[in-house]
């Protein structure tokens, strides 16, 4: 007779590789039922943790921000950059919220940003991605002296193929650091989404030079555009939450997906798949007149282009995604709440929690036990705010 402890490891093992291998689910989508290393999850109730936040600090003195743009943290002090007046510039804060240095305002240094897209710190240094200038700033964090520049937009893109075609006017997009030192770069493309609904955004790595590393290590959807009429002319533009390409940084590697449907990748530095995430998620209903009026009424011109358009029944599933050195997943998902997003923290083959958190406070960034979001402040500008938080049990 066979050892039931054996018999039982025995089923053990094949009830993990079945779950780690693909799902033979009906009721899943094809691309999703092919997929091999698949996680997958049904509902928040698989939650193993609650969660417990609390407001600790806001980093403000009169900035007078429109919007926050990129937050990195080096040991007790924080780094964030803005946009106000057509005017970007980083922000240097003590743990407690105290104004240390301000630079990029073009006064006091012979910089001045385009438009930062993110801010990263790797070991003593902070790395300044400007997707405006297509360049990389990096600069000693103590003392915030620039130490040096990378401009991916000399690089030669006459070589690049996007769709099976030659294109001209491929724009690289320095997004974070992959690997060893390697920037990763979006490749904007440049048509015109009204006679090209089908693009593709493609990622490729490149060094510090600002010389291609590496072909495409990912390929994902291009953000999506509406399309309505102006003055007889087509005119696109974008909802508040466009169905758009999601990528973010995850260890040496990077975190892939589309906002249409709750399906992320992780991908290693070369582009290479290593692990699935699936949530069935149903979409939240869109209504078209809360998307028109009364935010436009007051423009004629943009009410009747946003009337004229043809709009989707549904949002998209993903808002946002991002993920912490623990190796967690963030995501936020778009519900039939208008004003909140549910959150869901991944680690590995667990949902560790789930929680609702106001849409208008973005999540910006994670450090350790803490996370930074950007709100309004009284008079309507844009203030950081740091949060603590902590796994509870159910």
């Amino acid at each position: 007779m066979q050892n039931p402890v054996r018999s039982l490891l025995i089923l053990f093992t094949i009830t993990v590789f079945i779950s780690c291998s693909g799902s033979d689910d009906g009721s899943l989508p094809p691309h999703i039922r092919e997929v091999e290393n698949l996680i997958l999850f049904e509902d928040q109730s698989e939650a193993v943790y609650g969660i417990e936040i609390n407001r600790e600090q806001i980093f403000s003195d009169s900035l007078l921000l429109e919007e926050i743009t990129g937050v990195a943290v080096w040991g007790d002090e924080i780094f964030f950059s803005g946009r106000s007046w057509n005017r970007e510039e980083v922000f240097r804060f003590s743990r407690d919220g105290n104004l240390i240095h301000r630079f990029g305002n073009g006064e006091d240094e012979n910089i001045r940003f385009s438009s930062i897209r993110n801010l990263e710190i790797s070991g003593d240094k902070l790395h300044l991605f400007d997707d405006g200038a297509g360049s990389v700033y990096r600069f000693w964090a103590e003392g915030m002296e620039l130490k040096g520049e990378t401009e991916l937009a000399e690089t030669d893109l006459e070589n690049f193929i996007l769709d099976g075609k030659d294109i001209e006017g491929l724009v690289p997009e320095p997004l974070f650091l992959i690997g060893e030192g390697e920037i990763l770069a979006g490749i904007r493309d440049r048509r015109s989404p009204v006679y090209y609904d089908d693009r593709r955004r493609t990622y490729h790595s490149f060094s510090m030079d600002g010389n291609l590393i590496r072909g495409e290590v990912a390929n994902l959807k291009a953000s999506h555009y509406l399309i309505g009429d102006y003055a007889g002319r087509p005119a696109p533009f974008q909802l508040d939450r466009p169905e758009r390409p999601l990528i973010a940084p995850f260890g040496s590697g990077m975190i892939t997906a589309d906002s249409e449907e709750f399906f992320i990748q992780s991908r290693n530095e070369s582009g290479e798949v290593e692990r699935s995430w699936y949530v069935p998620v149903e979409r939240a209903s869109l209504d078209r007149e809360s998307v028109i009026h009364p935010r436009y009424s007051h423009n004629l011109q943009i009410r009747r282009v946003r009337e004229s358009a043809e709009y989707p029944e549904t949002w998209p599933v993903i808002s946002s995604m991002l993920s912490d050195e623990s190796a967690r997943i963030w995501v936020s998902v778009i519900t039939e709440d208008d004003e909140n997003l549910d959150w869901w923290i991944i680690e590995e083959d667990q949902l560790l929690a789930t929680f609702s958190w106001p849409e208008d406070q973005p999540i910006l960034h994670i450090n350790g036990d803490h996370f930074y979001t950007s709100e309004d402040d009284p008079t309507g500008f844009q203030d950081l705010v740091r949060y603590r938080f902590e796994f509870t049990d159910r």
